[in-house]
């Protein structure tokens, strides 16, 4: 009774942490998916903001008076919280990036499913990169990291305190790039092997003018894109530890 009286006694503090957490789960690719019910995110939120509530890892503020100073920290943590999860979402979406650019090079732009996470069609190859890259992230325990940085980001930026708003730009800029790159990087061999099968398919046709391009060259450019994706998956799995270091990275550089 006592730990419920000592939460109950701190109940506006106690929202303030909820809401910088909801910011966070509902942002988040891994936590907030659409796929997930509401209730259990709603749960979870609850039940993570009453455990860090009465562990006391969270730094203690004083409550300023009034509802409008009440409300505009309420909107400051929930916009961290935000942040922090947008940026997770960027690293995740560097594999829809890449897909998208795979599926232009072997012929598959036409064809797409339709991702419930975002509402809109996303391509083949993107979705298949997301399978792996999801199976591996809880497979090497990436989201108990991703929940020790939230946790840390409530010691380093305790609740009410603002964070410069040049540090988030150059933050966000820089994620922003970074993935970018990273999306056309793990593109990069797919484009240059479909770029070969082009070239090669030139010369025949210049030495063979009858031959019909299109019914020879889309089909064979399929086999080679989908024979060369087998031979990639292995190469860009190991890849992933890299891709996971440097997201839990720049979420921690909200803070350091």
């Amino acid at each position: 009774m006592s730990f419920i009286s000592s939460a109950t006694s701190q109940i506006d503090f106690f929202i303030l942490i909820l809401l910088r957490i909801s910011g966070f789960i509902f942002t988040s690719p891994v936590f907030g998916r659409r796929e997930i019910p509401n209730i259990l995110k709603i749960g979870f939120c609850l039940y993570l903001s009453y455990m860090l509530l009465l562990s006391g890892l969270v730094p203690q503020m004083e409550m300023t008076a009034g509802l409008g100073p009440y409300l505009l920290t309420g909107v400051l943590e929930l916009s961290k919280g935000m942040l922090l999860g947008w940026i997770s979402m960027l690293f995740f979406s560097l594999f829809m990036t890449a897909g998208q650019l795979i599926d232009i090079q072997i012929g598959f732009q036409m064809g797409g499913i339709l991702d419930p996470q975002f509402g809109t069609k996303t391509p083949l190859t993107g979705n298949l990169l997301n399978i792996l890259v999801f199976v591996v992230f809880f497979q090497v325990n990436a989201h108990l990291d991703m929940l020790a940085i939230l946790i840390g980001f409530f010691r380093a930026t305790p609740i009410g305190s603002l964070i410069g708003i040049q540090q988030i730009y150059a933050l966000v800029v820089n994620a922003f790039v970074f993935t970018f790159f990273l999306g056309v990087k793990i593109a990069l061999p797919m484009i240059l092997i479909i770029l070969f099968v082009e070239v090669v398919l030139g010369v025949i046709v210049k030495f063979m003018p009858q031959m019909n391009v299109f019914v020879i060259g889309i089909p064979f450019k399929i086999l080679v894109g989908l024979v060369s994706l087998h031979y990639l998956i292995g190469p860009i799995g190991h890849y992933l530890d890299f891709i996971f270091q440097s997201m839990h990275d720049y979420m921690s550089g909200l803070y350091l």
